[in-house]
């Protein structure tokens, strides 16, 4: 029984340092658009055509996910090569370009609300990030095996949020996390290096904990043009025309999203007359999601000892935060937040160092020209208010950084299938090496309290894994704020822990593994738990 126990503790603690390195796998490439009424009017044209030209290889498949405005819904397609994305070159009012588009629909969710207010949008925020999460489900039990990218194909903006703003922070992080745990692994890369301004704290606080490598540009993208254009030039410098080439080509992940770093270099460089004439600065960065996270607890450790209450933000992080005005208290001249600043200015070396490690590869345009605004790849965290307050993500308290949480509240929605009586229950968070968990409280069999509170959120690290002992490091009031899971329910806590015996039992996800676990209690004074035992859960 002690070598199985070991050998679970090291199971569950290897999801840790996973990363994907070798190309050796089949790559399941989502790219998402939204297609607003002014674009393509639904009732006049076949709607948006541009599907990806190659969608298919024995490297990769894409699927897309498309927003239609004008028929409220959202559609998943999975296209073959043989579907021709430009059937309707001219645009003329073709029913049978819709139709034809259709027939290679795989999902689609109706009824979209509509967005206006901060609740409406916190809405429809949810009721897309959900449609999305159905989508995710679908496709991964297509492809169990494959790795997993997502792309966003349109505008973008700092902060968090994705689909252009309409899906909140808080729901793209839930998002996320719920796709890492349908696949039981992260994605091995979000690319958005397309939308503008995505290269945030904020954006990568978001996506992280949840992806092994992430591309964007702290930089708003495009606004120049080639300087000789052909539609063979396009082509070779178009990234998703050549995912598939690439794939093919590299040793590793890392190596393939280097030589996409490459192709923004090249189509920087035929631009290169008109982006020097009107001063078009471009950046595209590949970051170490692993690399920030390690980062991210530094910095907000370093920003919180910084902040003074009694004052007014002016220290060397003021510039840190946008008020819901969208001002700072110091904002730089030009108009710029740019992260590399105040962390060089705090005199950290550790925390100077952490940052060094987040950028892996770029390519710029800072050799065509003097650049006029400051920005070396990461801008400063900021935050959104259109959505409620309940829904915006919390940098200092919904991420894993010392005495804070990765969610409101811990715990996952297990699979239906496993006809579990809780709708929540404990889980190992990859990226600090943390179970998050929670218990109720019972005395003698009953429903008890400490210090008043019965339900408590729990962090718990391991200690020793030849003694399979684990450690309560953290703990708070459970679901304190009311917050409810992606279905709209109030979570449950799974915990028990029985004060007379020192007992805790509780159910907990380790990547696709669901365990029914009972734990004793063997040192009160230091919260130290010792593994008595684990069933492994299967569907009914």
């Amino acid at each position: 029984m002690k070598n199985r126990i070991f050998f679970l503790l090291a199971f569950v603690f290897s999801f840790a340092t996973s990363i994907v390195e070798a190309l050796d796998a089949h790559v399941v490439m989502v790219r998402a658009v939204s297609v607003p009424d002014e674009w393509t009017p639904f009732q006049k044209t076949g709607g948006w055509d541009g599907a990806v030209k190659i969608k298919e290889s024995e490297f990769a498949k894409y699927y897309e996910i498309v927003i239609w405005e004008g028929i409220k819904a959202i559609h998943l397609y999975a296209f073959t090569d043989y579907y021709n994305e430009y059937s309707n070159p001219n645009r003329d009012p073709n029913w049978d370009d819709w139709e034809y588009r259709e027939t290679f629909l795989v999902e689609k969710v109706e009824n979209i609300p509509d967005g206006g207010t901060p609740e409406e949008n916190g809405a429809r925020s949810l009721y897309l990030k959900n449609a999305i999460v159905g989508f995710v489900e679908t496709i991964a039990e297509k492809h169990p095996l494959s790795e997993y990218s997502f792309t966003y194909n349109g505008h973008g903006a700092p902060g968090g949020a994705t689909f252009e703003l309409q899906i909140s922070p808080q729901h793209t992080y839930d998002l996320f996390r719920s796709w890492k745990n349908l696949i039981g692994k992260n994605l091995a890369f979000v690319d958005m290096g397309g939308p503008c301004n995505k290269g945030g704290f904020s954006d990568l606080a978001t996506f992280c904990p949840f992806t092994d490598y992430y591309i964007a540009s702290d930089l708003p993208n495009g606004g120049y043009q080639d300087d000789n254009w052909t539609y063979e030039k396009y082509l070779a410098t178009d990234i998703d025309t050549q995912w598939h080439t690439i794939f093919e080509n590299s040793d590793s992940m890392l190596d393939a999203l280097k030589k996409r770093i490459d192709l923004k270099r090249q189509s920087y460089l035929d631009a290169i007359n008109n982006m020097t004439e009107n001063k078009i600065e471009q950046a595209n960065y590949l970051y170490s999601c692993p690399a920030f996270n390690t980062f991210n607890p530094l910095y907000l450790r370093q920003v919180e000892e910084s902040f003074d209450p009694a004052g007014d933000r002016a220290s060397i992080f003021s510039s840190l935060y946008f008020g819901e005005d969208g001002t700072s208290g110091a904002l730089p001249e030009n108009r710029n937040w740019d992260l590399r600043q105040s962390v060089v200015a705090s005199g950290n070396q550790e925390l100077i160092e952490a940052l060094e490690n987040v950028i892996l590869y770029q390519a710029d345009n800072r050799d065509f020209f003097e650049w006029e605004v400051n920005a070396s790849g990461l801008a400063t965290p900021n935050s959104l208010f259109r959505y409620g307050d309940a829904i915006d993500l919390d940098l200092n308290n919904g991420l894993p950084v010392p005495g804070g949480w990765p969610s409101p509240y811990n715990g996952i929605t297990p699979d239906s299938s496993l006809g579990l009586a809780s709708n929540n229950i404990g889980v190992f968070n990859t990226t600090d090496s943390t179970i998050y968990a929670c218990l109720k409280v019972f005395t003698n069999g009953l429903e008890s309290s400490a210090n008043g509170i019965s339900e408590f959120d729990i962090g718990l690290e391991v200690v020793s894994l030849s003694e399979a002992t684990v450690q309560i490091i953290k703990y708070r009031e459970f679901n304190a704020n009311g917050a409810s899971n992606e279905n709209g329910e109030s979570p449950h806590c799974s915990g028990k822990f029985e004060t007379t015996t020192g007992v805790y039992t509780d159910i907990m996800q380790t990547g696709t593994s669901v365990l029914d676990t009972t734990w004793s209690l063997i040192d009160p004074a230091s919260m130290i738990l010792k593994l008595d035992g684990y069933k492994e859960l299967t569907a009914n």
